[in-house]
């Protein structure tokens, strides 16, 4: 089933410095998605930023996800 494919994750430059930034979205019903911003390219630290958008969406499954560049 899908409803059980279990946490995801993604990697991408989130904050266009260069550094990859992580996307984990739980995967399941109740429980928010999470961003990590990279700190420190040498020691690869993140830094958890909160997302209203998420909690307020932590109701839903989270199936598939991704990242894209605007120009």
């Amino acid at each position: 089933m899908v409803s059980r494919e279990g946490p995801k994750i993604a990697i991408g430059d989130l904050n266009n410095d260069g550094l990859e930034g992580l996307l984990t979205l739980a995967g399941q019903r109740n429980q928010e998605g999470e961003i990590y911003i990279q700190q420190d390219n040498k020691e690869k630290l993140f830094k958890k930023v909160r997302s209203n958008d998420f909690f307020k969406d932590r109701a839903s499954e989270d199936g598939r996800f991704g990242f894209f560049r605007c120009r």
